[in-house]
């Protein structure tokens, strides 16, 4: 009976969301790899303050669909725009007015290194390194 009155909270330490399991499943999207330290379960939550996530390069995926696109995806940040640049620094491709935590962008049949710079709604601008 008690086990059945006890909140159970799964806390994301990459995205910094603390998730109450009894409300629902959690949905997350992840690079592939161990992440061992990422989520940790609590049996109480630890404040009564709202927390703000951190937009940082660690929360944003990028991977290559087979339309010659790539998907980003920042979690739960909403981004602005989106900048692809080649590794010289020239401009190749540029999304305004995202309002989105996904999109997709067009980026040709070459195989480079690429650096994507997303722009969060509150301007926080991350960039991250791509090989497609």
């Amino acid at each position: 009976m008690l086990e059945e009155l006890q909140t159970i909270y799964l806390r994301d330490n990459t995205t910094g969301v603390v998730h109450n399991l009894s409300t629902g499943g959690y949905t997350f999207t992840s690079a592939s790899g161990n992440f061992d330290a990422r989520f940790e379960i609590i049996y109480q939550a630890t404040s009564l303050s709202v927390s703000i996530p951190t937009f940082n390069e660690s929360q944003v995926v990028i991977y290559k669909i087979p339309t010659n696109e790539i998907s980003i995806n920042t979690g739960n940040v909403v981004m602005s725009k989106v900048k692809v640049f080649d590794i010289r620094g020239r401009l190749l491709q540029e999304q305004k007015d995202i309002n989105a935590t996904q999109t997709t962008i067009n980026v040709g049949l070459v195989n480079e290194v690429l650096l994507v710079q997303i722009s969060s709604e509150d301007g926080v601008v991350v960039t991250k390194k791509v090989v497609r």
